[in-house]
């Protein structure tokens, strides 16, 4: 969980999105529809989810660095993970959640809805690089339900990291489905 610099953290959100994609690219609808049997969300539900907190952690990141701002806090484009939340994070890595009502997949959204919802946030997101390397990201903070306070810099590792959790997830759901066939 070591960045030296937002450029970093972008690539690591690029690969976190090009293995979600390998990892749902060419599913069957029985694939994408598939209830694990603990009662967990299918393929498709997870992608909306991840979509949902994607979007509104951009949100989170424009409000923050646009304080910053106003602020007339500089960057050098170094990335600065505070620390309550590495530790939190470190802590809770293997912790199961419940995502807040506000993050819930609706189950009406299709696959490719996501994946569009996905594709939008992430392009807006790659617009708001530039203040990310050039404002400074860690003035402000915005509360996590399970981390706490986090800086702009955590919310943006978060998308990352979030992606990255739910594409394993999704991997064990596929792994449940094949087992269930066989």
């Amino acid at each position: 969980m070591k960045f030296s610099t937002i450029k970093e953290i972008y690539g690591a959100n690029d690969l976190a999105r090009e293995q979600l994609k390998n990892t749902i690219t060419d599913l069957d609808d029985e694939a994408l529809n598939f209830m694990p049997a603990d009662g967990g969300w299918s393929v498709a539900n997870t992608v909306e989810h991840i979509a949902i907190v994607e979007r509104g952690i951009m949100g989170i990141c424009v409000k923050l660095l646009s304080k910053a701002e106003a602020e007339g806090r500089q960057s050098d484009g170094s990335a600065n993970l505070s620390s309550s939340f590495i530790a939190k994070a470190k802590e809770m890595k293997d912790e199961k959640f419940n995502a807040p009502d506000r993050v819930q997949p609706t189950c009406k959204q299709s696959l490719r809805e996501s994946v569009e919802v996905l594709d939008s946030t992430r392009k807006s997101l790659n617009e708001l690089r530039k203040k990310f390397e050039t404002v400074e990201g860690t003035d402000f903070t915005f509360p996590h339900p399970a981390f706490g306070e986090m800086t702009a810099h955590d919310w943006l590792f978060l998308i990352g990291a979030h992606e990255v959790r739910h594409t394993n997830q999704i991997k064990g759901i596929l792994s449940e489905q094949n087992e269930a066939q066989d």
